[in-house]
């Protein structure tokens, strides 16, 4: 693309468990499309998608008669459109689906069949009778090598597959798309709901093998149930972790949680280290390749971490539980070297564009009309000009979302600092409104005396590497937030895993957008002797909306 012209280009989704997610016998499996031009805030709200099919039958699509328009589309768009005097070519970046869907897509054999990875060239090992993927360096797919693998196999429909391709991916036909690259793992299914997942049911339910393990900890159930059930997360979470007899109810937001901030606290002294460091090489890595800014120094660092993590896993649970998401670990770095942070190939975006089709589905006459016309209408709500008045916006804003406003500063109520405050280098005010809560980046946060009131916590943050739990938030009278913090003392375990006591020391800081939300988990002792342990860490960067 060593042209002049400028460039849109799209990332598209289609869920293969839509079918599941659908109580009609006639399930909607639509195929979405995100404007990477936009900023991530916009680009994956739900009223900014785009529709570009939609399938309402039975079963699962025909892959080629359902992709066969939108890619007639995308070979007219790569040749060019006008948009306010100036010429933008069309181009589709990736096509994010889960494992089963990618497979569909690229008209290859399931992981569960011989050379079932769509990255590279492992032939998968038979395991009790089941394919496994323990650690090789294999050769990875090339574009144009998969390519001829395809169109010969193409004129020979009745010969057997090919490094498990089996004909003809749908998307060869759309211009400038790398039918490797751009195909890439999703961390919310591998990563989460996978492996997350089974690590999970390794350490607290696992077979009688397992059991004898010195890292199986299922049953101390009650303990990791109390200590789980004490947590007190921000209120910006999408949910609260369930019972842990309920995992398998769990959603990806759960595992999300559980992975990054508490599994490690509620395991800490139930069983021997090298397990813990383990599940922290996957938990660290994961968390920084979700980062908005990521170094190569980074990147060459996390792939070394989840290389180490596959190796030290098989080592641990044996090569039958080294299944198809454990083998992808190995391909995380890769994609995002390709594509970027893991957050732009998540399917989280697409969840609530998935459960709008299915409200928007009433009736069973025309559903495809139906469904298509209601995505429309929603469209125009959202993005026309008829609703113009201020107040008429701001009523249509209170039905979707309660408001968001934070106080002004009030002359009639103020607090004087005294003059020994130790304050920041920026903070020259004196006089202040002290205030409960405020919202900023996207959160909000609260004082410790607020937050002791209700069932989240609010009240731990990091600005600039330092740690602090907000004593008080404070606004001058040009509406500038403060935040009076106790200052934390950390030691660092991992990544993003520190434990904390609390200093003497009381700063006074300006809110600004390094400011970061975090969560403490404090546990009991297993030999209930020993005092209380307390951590914390950062929550990941807010580009989407999970």
């Amino acid at each position: 693309m060593n042209d002049n012209f400028k460039y849109i280009t799209l990332s598209a989704n289609e869920d293969s468990a839509a079918a599941v997610k659908c109580s009609n016998k006639k399930p909607i499996y639509p195929l979405f499309l995100t404007l990477n031009n936009l900023p991530p805030k916009l680009r994956f709200n739900k009223n900014n998608l785009l529709l570009a099919a939609l399938w309402f039958n039975p079963g699962k699509p025909n892959m080629a008669l359902f992709h066969k328009n939108f890619v007639l589309q995308m070979q007219e768009l790569r040749k060019g459109m006008l948009i306010e005097d100036e010429v933008y070519k069309v181009v589709l970046l990736q096509n994010c689906t889960d494992s089963v869907g990618r497979c569909e897509l690229f008209c290859s054999k399931q992981y569960n069949g011989w050379y079932g990875c769509t990255f590279c060239l492992h032939p998968g090992k038979l395991v009790n009778k089941q394919i496994r993927y323990p650690y090789q360096k294999a050769k990875l797919r090339e574009d144009n090598e998969t390519r001829k693998i395809m169109f010969e196999l193409a004129k020979c429909p009745s010969k057997e597959p090919v490094y498990g391709i089996k004909g003809i991916c749908v998307l060869t036909g759309v211009p400038d798309f790398n039918i490797i690259i751009g195909l890439p793992p999703d961390y919310m299914h591998m990563g989460l709901i996978g492996i997350t997942r089974i690590l999970w049911e390794l350490l607290m339910v696992g077979d009688g093998s397992n059991k004898q393990r010195t890292c199986y900890v299922g049953n101390q159930t009650s303990l990791v149930e109390d200590r789980l059930s004490s947590i007190r997360l921000p209120s910006s979470f999408p949910r609260n972790i369930r019972s842990v007899e309920e995992y398998l109810k769990f959603k990806a937001s759960e595992w999300e949680t559980l992975l990054f901030h508490c599994i490690y606290p509620i395991m800490h002294d139930l069983m021997p280290k090298q397990y813990l460091d383990m599940i922290m090489l996957f938990s660290t890595s994961i968390f920084e390749l979700l980062q908005s800014q990521i170094s190569d120094s980074t990147l060459l660092n996390c792939e070394k971490n989840l290389v180490k993590f596959v190796k030290e896993f098989q080592k641990t649970f044996g090569v039958e539980n080294v299944v198809y998401n454990i083998h992808l670990a190995t391909h995380l770095v890769e994609s995002v070297r390709n594509l970027g942070a893991l957050w732009n190939s998540s399917l989280f975006p697409y969840e609530n564009g998935n459960g709008m089709l299915i409200n928007f589905h009433t009736s069973n006459n025309h559903p495809v009309i139906q469904v298509a016309s209601k995505f429309i209408l929603n469209r125009i709500c959202h993005h026309t000009q008829i609703a113009s008045n201020s107040a008429t916006k701001n009523w249509i804003k209170n039905i979707w979302s309660s408001p968001r406003k934070n106080p002004p500063y009030n002359h009639k109520i103020k607090s004087v600092l005294p003059d020994n405050m130790k304050c920041d280098e920026d903070v020259s005010q004196k006089v202040f409104n002290d205030v409960g809560r405020w919202y900023c980046n996207g959160f909000k946060i609260c004082t410790k005396s607020t937050c002791a009131k209700f069932s989240y916590d609010d009240s731990f943050v990091n600005i600039n590497d330092k740690f602090f739990h907000i004593l008080r938030i404070l606004i001058d009278n040009d509406d500038k937030a403060y935040i009076l913090g106790q200052k934390l003392v950390t030691k660092k375990l991992y990544g993003n895993m520190f434990t904390y006591k609390y200093s003497e020391d009381s700063v006074l800081f300006r809110i600004t957008n390094t400011l970061k939300q975090c969560v403490s988990v404090t546990v009991k002792p297993n030999d209930g002797n020993s005092e209380n342990k307390s951590f914390i860490s950062i929550c990941k960067s807010r580009t989407q909306v999970d």
